[in-house]
């Protein structure tokens, strides 16, 4: 099979060498028209040497390769690191002096220089490189362009970044993680009352961290006899203080649009950032997740398993609107949501018109909309019995 034939740049003069290009032209005659040899010859040398650039510049974007590498995923408006590896597959010619412009290139995709690319040579290039909107971020496309040698010529290479394996050239890119005072002022709360459960509740008394000698003012009940009566002091027991217990969240994320009205995109945007920063926020605090995603299919999405979050940041990601209307959909499916403390519902549309259709379904509901914000059906989060007594607020 025979290789593809190297693509050839595109050429233009550049006002130097349009410059020169005149000035040689116009010695010609002149020197012809006064009887200046020296004139002649310097229009003809002017005229040669831009053939020979000409040529130079013709070659210096051939056969160069590019491949890039983007990370996974990422956040809009979050700084990320683009590496990029240009190849040269020629045996003799040196490219020089090369600006490579990938639109990825910080804001306005300002060129990556590099100075020089020996035969066989691959040089790798790391830049940083920021989006704002989310979705799949596929920017094949790449510019190269060199004025080598002299500047008298521009050469211009357009290309597709080739792949070192599946997925390098393409990013997801996931709803800003977005908290409102209202969801920020619950969540407060929902740690607050597990802080307060676990003091009351503590764990094992049986379990302990470490042992070390006794000091005065130590509980008599924290002597640990076995290890003291192989020792020549009083070894004690030191126990971790209590920690709160994980709670299990829930999150349930659905579309509607009443019959008559619009759908707004908008809308439907701030409710997956709402979402988005919901399930980062328990994923950096490691506590369990059930996530629900009504659109276009059920989707289920169990946390902490690695692989689950990063599948709902996918789903998020490539999420396209689609509103339901009807509310079936919230009929069934809430056996998922069995083990968790509370369950967020999040939808785009308004939430009088959703709402009631889900009382009753989890004792601890707390519906968000973009427009009027939130609110809670759950009287309290957990049932406290210290000492015999319950405490419910």
């Amino acid at each position: 099979m025979e290789e593809p034939k190297p693509r050839k740049p595109n050429l233009s003069l550049t006002p130097s060498g349009a410059v020169t290009f005149w000035l040689s032209l116009f010695a010609i005659p002149s020197g012809a028209f006064l009887y200046s040899g020296p004139m002649v010859i310097l229009g003809l040398l002017g005229l040669i040497s831009l053939l020979i650039t000409k040529h130079l510049a013709a070659r210096q974007l051939t056969q160069l390769h590019l491949q890039r590498r983007l990370p996974r995923r990422g956040f809009p408006g979050e700084t990320f690191e683009v590496e990029t590896n240009i190849g040269n597959s020629r045996k003799s010619l040196i490219s020089r002096e090369i600006d490579l412009n990938d639109k990825l290139a910080g804001h306005g995709g300002s060129a990556i220089k590099f100075a020089s690319v020996a035969p066989g040579q691959t040089l790798t290039r790391n830049y940083p490189a920021k989006v704002f909107q989310r979705g799949r971020l596929q920017i094949p496309h790449y510019t190269l362009s060199s004025r080598w040698p002299f500047g008298f010529f521009e050469a211009t290479l357009s290309g597709h970044f080739e792949s070192r394996k599946a997925g390098d050239d393409t990013m997801l890119v996931a709803p800003k993680p977005t908290i409102p005072s209202f969801v920020d002022q619950i969540l407060q709360q929902i740690e607050q009352e597990a802080a307060l459960f676990s003091e009351l509740n503590p764990d094992d008394p049986t379990e302990f961290r470490s042992l070390r000698k006794f000091r005065s003012g130590d509980s008599v009940k924290s002597i640990h006899w076995p290890a003291s009566s192989r020792s020549d002091s009083i070894i004690v027991r030191e126990f971790d203080p209590p920690r709160p217990k994980p709670q299990c969240h829930g999150i349930l994320l659905h579309q509607f649009v009443p019959p008559g009205e619009m759908n707004q995109p908008d809308r439907f945007e701030k409710i997956l950032r709402i979402a988005s920063g919901l399930l980062v926020r328990f994923w950096q605090r490691d506590l369990p997740v059930v996530m629900r995603i009504e659109f276009p299919t059920s989707q289920i999405f169990r946390i902490p398993e690695q692989h689950h979050y990063h599948e709902a940041l996918d789903a998020l990601a490539e999420a396209i609107s689609n509103p339901a209307t009807k509310l079936d959909h919230l009929d069934t499916g809430w056996d998922c949501f069995e083990d968790c403390d509370q369950v967020f519902v999040l939808c785009d549309g308004t939430r009088n018109h959703w709402q009631p259709r889900i009382e009753g379904k989890h004792p601890a509901l707390i519906c968000i909309d973009p427009e009027t914000g939130g609110f809670q059906t759950r009287k309290t989060a957990r049932t406290i019995k210290p000492a015999g007594k319950i405490l419910t607020r």
